[in-house]
């Protein structure tokens, strides 16, 4: 990870939705957290599943439990991701009209509330925070960006790999094309011009 006055750099990037319909966002935002459910994986066989780099009990759970094989893949790459992402992996999320990001520290910290439907079931500590701003303090406005990458929050899981990851780095260093500005604040004014219609 590489985050400086002048750039930010990292090895990959992943979307993670803070919880169904995104009801833990404001508490991640606050705490500067990543949080995370699955509360059926025991956080401590999920570490040592992650010191082996072995999650197939994550699929086999869920197969047992009736869930199509498929799925219960899904489900275990995105314990995985979860529990092996290294610091140098960029997260992002949307929410309130904004595309949120953060790097976050390795540590996979089990919640102590008492429900943690509420709060998620585990959690990372971010770096510094989440952040809805580029390099050059530009709020990131869902529709100022690429569909390409805002429909990524359309994704019906919970944690995947971003494909527009050179798209996103460049938004975040506040790297843009003049036609492609050109473009985008011409989109904003016309959607400014015409809400109050």
């Amino acid at each position: 990870m590489s985050m400086t006055d002048t750039s930010i750099t990292a090895t990959r990037a992943l979307y993670i939705k803070l919880g169904e319909g995104g009801r833990w966002a404001q508490l991640a935002f606050e705490s500067g957290t990543l949080r995370f459910g699955f509360r059926d994986i025991p956080h401590e066989q999920a570490l040592a599943a992650a010191a082996a780099n072995d999650f197939l009990f994550v699929k086999d759970f869920y197969k047992r439990k009736g869930v199509a094989p498929g799925t219960a893949t899904r489900y275990a790459n995105e314990v995985r991701n979860f529990y092996t992402a290294d610091a140098d992996v960029l997260w992002i999320t949307f929410a309130n009209g904004r595309m949120w990001w953060c790097f976050a520290d390795t540590e996979v910290i089990p919640t102590t509330a008492l429900d943690p439907d509420e709060t998620g079931s585990r959690y990372r500590k971010s770096i510094g925070g989440w952040k809805d701003k580029d390099l050059a303090e530009q709020t990131l406005w869902t529709n100022s960006l690429r569909g390409s990458l805002t429909t990524t929050a359309g994704f019906r899981g919970t944690i995947c790999r971003v494909r527009e990851f050179d798209y996103l780095l460049r938004r975040l260093n506040g790297q843009e094309t003049l036609a492609t500005k050109a473009v985008r604040e011409a989109r904003l004014t016309l959607i400014e011009t015409l809400t109050p219609l």
